[in-house]
């Protein structure tokens, strides 16, 4: 595929306007239509790339001739999106998370596997160089055997946060805090260790009102004899983020933090801890488009190429098992084992 890649944008809203952002900078592809239920969203979003809007899917997938869509529409929302649009013959890069249910995840994985289309979920924290650093010596088995690892994100949700977009405050649209703000922290960890076979999690409510959890803490247990906590919460101070996994094996230990985009220690055999802290912190300065551009990079680049993206839905298969089973657990107070979602494929 010499030319640009034609994608429309299924979705206006805040997600939708950070994949806006990184289209301007993406000369690989170009916008040619958008879509949202408010018409007027998908008016002002196609404004700048002089592209149609549309208030009807289905209209704008037979109109117009389109690649690939960017579905950046409400998380509850993306498997009636997404059967619509494979149904149409056309690909589509999903944001995060991909579902919030393993069974939906695996339709439409097949749905599209049926129609010969891509389909890519937008998990592009495993591109990062300090994730995929991490990664390789993981696979490399540079800390020996993974003993211990830890997850943890924190972050600030002030009500109006939920006032915007009321599906955020309401766990069967948004996934609760697991599906919205640990999803992507979570995507690090399953990569990184694979499947956990058991998950224990709680969660409190004690500084709001809202359906959704103030925080959570979930113990994972892998066949590997590795343990893995991972913990969220929305409750720190105005402006505040951090994401942090570190691992600690028998050879070696690393933590990327206090944003995965940094390295904050590397003890692995004779590596240069300094050097590599130093080099991560000489990368370019991240926008708050840039992991949007770097899906969206990967999703085109695969259309281009005619090949698998990076981000595989097959991969993104084991992140939203492991996040309902933290969901599932949490609400009813025991411990799931993975096959309970996964069934005969956990593993």
């Amino acid at each position: 595929m010499a030319d640009a890649v034609r994608l429309g944008l299924v979705g206006c809203g805040k997600a939708g306007q950070k994949y806006l952002q990184a289209l301007v900078h993406l000369t690989e592809a170009e916008l040619v239509a958008t879509y949202d239920p408010d018409y007027e969203a998908a008016r002002q979003a196609a404004m700048a790339f002089d592209a149609p809007a549309f208030e009807d899917l289905s209209v704008m997938l037979r109109q117009m001739d389109i690649d690939g869509v960017v579905v950046a529409a409400p998380s509850h929302t993306h498997r009636q999106l997404v059967d619509v649009i494979v149904a149409q013959g056309v690909s589509a890069l999903v944001e995060q998370p991909l579902t919030l249910a393993y069974e939906d995840a695996l339709a439409m994985l097949r749905a599209a596997k049926r129609g010969g289309v891509v389909i890519s979920s937008a998990h592009p924290l495993r591109l990062l160089p300090s994730v995929r650093q991490v990664a390789a010596a993981v696979r490399g088995h540079r800390l020996g055997t993974i003993i211990q690892a830890t997850a943890q994100v924190v972050c600030s949700r002030t009500q109006s946060f939920y006032d915007e977009m009321l599906w955020r405050q309401d766990p069967a649209s948004s996934g609760g805090l697991t599906f919205s703000e640990a999803i992507s922290v979570l995507d690090v960890l399953v990569d990184l260790l694979g499947v956990p076979e058991e998950v224990f999690a709680v969660a409190n409510h004690r500084l709001s009102t809202r359906a959704i959890e103030d925080a959570f803490s979930a113990s994972l247990v892998f066949a590997s004899g590795a343990l893995a906590t991972l913990s969220a919460t929305t409750a720190a101070m105005k402006a505040h983020m951090e994401e942090r996994i570190a691992l600690v094996g028998t050879q070696g230990s690393a933590t990327i933090g206090p944003t995965l985009a940094g390295v904050e220690a590397w003890r692995i055999d004779d590596d240069d801890e300094q050097a590599l802290r130093r080099k991560m912190a000489e990368l370019p300065p991240r926008t708050s488009w840039q992991s949007n551009w770097d899906a969206l990079h990967d999703f085109v680049e695969a259309l281009r190429e005619g090949t698998d993206p990076f981000l595989t839905v097959e991969q993104s298969l084991n992140t939203i098992a492991c996040a309902e089973a933290v969901v599932r657990s949490m609400n009813q107070g025991r411990v799931v084992a993975i096959s309970e979602i996964m069934g005969t494929e956990a593993g």
